[in-house]
């Protein structure tokens, strides 16, 4: 079985004429989805901004984090449009990356604060931690490419988990968990 990884380093990616198929769901299932999601974890990043009481330095360290994570998402929305049409697989790769990077940015925010009231550090704590596991939650949608050779007429891609009911809903519920530490 050949990884989204394995794939992408194969060198296979960008073969003029591939074609794609998604299974476990609908191409435009997958698509809605993660559309959907895109906002309400924008809206848990930047929700940093709301919590009073932080120090200046601090403040701009989340607002300096929101805009990354809104530009991250924006990318993250215009490589599925891209997808959609283009059906470049390299785009599943750059999605990846770009999740893994805000990943890796929200996990970070707390080691570089400067405030020490842990109810303070709690409450930004609720938000990075929901950025987190959304991020790993769109990770988790990617799909994976399965087959493919440098010659090959067909990608087959599979989403797993397929579509899980209630993922807006569990985004949603992060969101609203964390704006009520406020």
């Amino acid at each position: 079985m050949v990884t989204r990884r394995g794939f992408i380093g194969s060198g296979a990616v960008g073969v003029a004429g591939l074609a794609f198929g998604i299974e476990g769901c609908t191409a435009e299932q997958w698509f809605t989805l993660v559309e959907s999601l895109i906002p309400v974890t924008l809206q848990t990043a930047t929700g940093l901004g709301a919590i009073l009481g932080l120090p200046a330095a601090d403040v701009a360290v989340l607002t300096a984090f929101a805009g990354s994570a809104k530009t991250i998402l924006d990318d993250v929305e215009a490589d599925v449009q891209a997808f959609k049409t283009s059906q470049d697989t390299t785009l599943i790769g750059h999605i990846e990356s770009l999740l893994n990077s805000l990943k890796t940015q929200a996990a970070g925010i707390a080691a570089s604060l400067q405030v020490k009231d842990a109810g303070l550090l709690a409450k930004v704590a609720a938000f990075t931690d929901a950025v987190v596991a959304d991020a790993i939650d769109l990770l988790s949608l990617l799909p994976t490419v399965t087959k493919a050779t440098a010659n090959a007429a067909t990608t087959r891609v599979i989403v797993r988990p397929s579509l899980p009911k209630g993922m807006k809903a569990t985004f949603q519920h992060r969101l609203d968990a964390a704006k009520a530490k406020l």
